[in-house]
């Protein structure tokens, strides 16, 4: 486990039941419930929720809207004007942030998965029968394609001129206005696709794969990495960098992964059916359950190491002649193998933590400096 990314759980939001989908603005969190949710078993129970959740200081404010059928998808308007919510009743509804309804926009046919374009000047619907629907900020029609089987999930290329789908099909396709430029069949259903600058990963239904394309060329996407992932693969989205992508599955894994297909981080959970990471917020839902969590980088890449700085030092019996830090102060110092501390050269023992003092034999302030290798 790597460790400069780490994850801090903020707070759980426990849903009224039903298949949980997810977005996230980076302050707010759009939670869509469905009791009859198409992805999983049917409980012949029907109906669907909408919240939109928010924490100020230690309380957590929100509200509901209740249908009388599932809600699928969620996404907030780049604009941040709105926020709006798929139905299975083939209509997408629109509210504010604070929950006031502003209208239902017919879509004829159930609605499974919603995109916005970075802007905001495009949005991308994904409907039951394998329909994606193309359409402009004000949600009149622009283009459609029409893929196999039901689309799970939607994402636009940075340049908004493509739209990758996940289809039922079995296959994940990269489409412009209105062709298929290209499709790649992934032997099992599709069901969620992530596009960040120029990497494009995608996630099947159960034996649950993660596999990720260098999609510079938007017609000639090259696989870069596969991995497998226990259970069907329903959470999946890049970090804003691009720098790691999360994946959760209903076989209760959440891994982190890095852009070599690294694995960064590793947790049982529970059956995860959404995720969404935007900002430093990465919310993952399941089970009638939301959890948000604030995700850190401990060392920016783009830093220089440090030589000399001034920290506290806290003594330990055991660490006579050694300095012992955390992995991500051993990583901000460059990696020394030995430093100063108050002038007196000393080994480097590094342990797991994201802390910045360290101990060595003295107490209190130190002066710590590193030494250069021969």
């Amino acid at each position: 486990m790597s460790s400069i990314f780490q994850l801090e759980r903020d707070f759980t939001f426990y849903t009224d039941g039903g298949a949980v989908a997810l977005d996230s603005d980076g302050e707010h969190v759009a939670i869509g419930t469905s009791k009859l949710s198409p992805r999983f078993p049917r409980s012949g129970e029907e109906g669907g929720h909408a919240y939109v959740v928010k924490k100020k200081g230690k309380v957590v404010l929100s509200w509901r809207f209740d249908a009388e059928k599932g809600f699928n998808c969620a996404a907030f308007s780049p604009s941040k004007d709105f926020v709006i919510f798929g139905n299975d009743d083939g209509k997408l509804y629109v509210f504010t942030y604070d929950g006031d309804l502003l209208s239902a926009v017919e879509v004829d046919s159930p609605v499974y998965s919603c995109a916005f374009s970075r802007s905001g000047s495009y949005l991308a619907l994904g409907t039951e029968g394998g329909k994606v629907s193309v359409r402009d900020s004000n949600f009149e029609p622009l283009w459609e394609y029409l893929t196999e089987d039901n689309v799970w999930g939607l994402s636009w290329s940075p340049d908004e001129r493509y739209v990758a789908a996940a289809s039922h099909d079995g296959n994940v396709y990269i489409l412009t206005k209105p062709k298929e430029v290209w499709k790649e069949d992934l032997g099992s259903p599709v069901n969620r696709v992530s596009w960040c600058g120029e990497r494009l990963a995608a996630g099947t239904w159960e034996p649950g794969k993660v596999v990720v394309y260098e999609a510079g060329n938007p017609a000639s996407p090259q696989k870069l990495w596969e991995k497998s992932v226990w259970g069907s693969v329903w959470g999946l989205e890049f970090e804003d960098a691009c720098n790691y992508l999360a994946a959760g599955s209903s076989g209760k894994a959440f891994k982190v992964f890095a852009q070599d297909g690294r694995e960064v981080f590793s947790a049982d959970l529970f059956p995860v059916e959404d995720l969404s990471w935007n900002s430093a917020v990465l919310a993952v839902g399941g089970e009638g359950r939301v959890e948000v969590y604030r995700t850190f980088q401990c060392l920016p890449h783009s830093l220089p190491s440090l030589k000399r700085f001034k920290t506290i030092s806290l003594t330990k019996p055991d660490n006579l002649g050694f300095a012992e830090m955390s992995e991500a102060l051993y990583l901000l110092l460059g990696k020394p193998k030995v430093v100063r501390v108050n002038g007196e050269e000393m080994g480097v023992k590094v342990v797991k933590g994201n802390f910045l003092y360290i101990f060595s034999p003295y107490d209190g302030e130190v002066e710590v400096e590193v030494v250069d290798e021969a």
